[in-house]
């Protein structure tokens, strides 16, 4: 039905409305995007008419879910503190982990801080070491072993020299 047009003064009809038949709604083949969806909101799409504002066949879109770059370290670990690392998604949400303390170092003997444990004669001309600290055990034909700031114990043999 058209609206027709009436005298504002007076209300006679100037032109008279008229009645005709829907035609129906004519709507695109191709689904129309209404609300995109976001990292935490679904959206939604749905057939719009080619003629006026209706919609038919609307759909849910769902979440597309955090798009999150590479973790940055913010704050190293250390062996009294946790560290921190973060990345950020494309939305701005941000996500926090905790780096874990690392191990204490352990100290390492000191020239002046004689070996807790000397090495001892075995009788045999051969002196005998036990060593939990980190550093290398030589005599005059080079490097006989390699000790490792652990908590293991390394026993080593040399010959005395007569």
């Amino acid at each position: 039905m058209t609206e027709g047009k009436h005298c504002s003064v007076c209300g006679a009809v100037l032109v008279a409305q008229e009645v005709f038949a829907a035609t129906g709604h004519s709507y695109e083949t191709e689904f129309i995007i209404d609300q995109p969806p976001t990292c935490t909101e679904s959206g939604s799409r749905s057939y719009h008419c080619l003629d006026c504002e209706a919609t038919t066949g609307r759909e849910e879109i769902p979440v597309t879910g955090h798009h999150f770059g590479e973790w940055v370290i913010v704050k190293e670990a250390t062996d009294l503190e946790n560290g921190q690392k973060e990345r950020t998604c494309e939305c701005g949400h941000k996500e926090i982990e905790a780096i874990p303390k690392t191990e204490k170092p352990q100290e390492p003997i000191a020239p002046d801080n004689p070996d807790p444990n000397p090495p001892t004669d075995s009788g045999d001309g051969d002196k005998i070491g036990v060593s939990g600290c980190g550093g290398f055990v030589t005599d005059s034909l080079g490097v006989l072993a390699v000790v490792f700031a652990t908590s293991a114990l390394l026993i080593w043999k040399r010959k005395i020299k007569a």
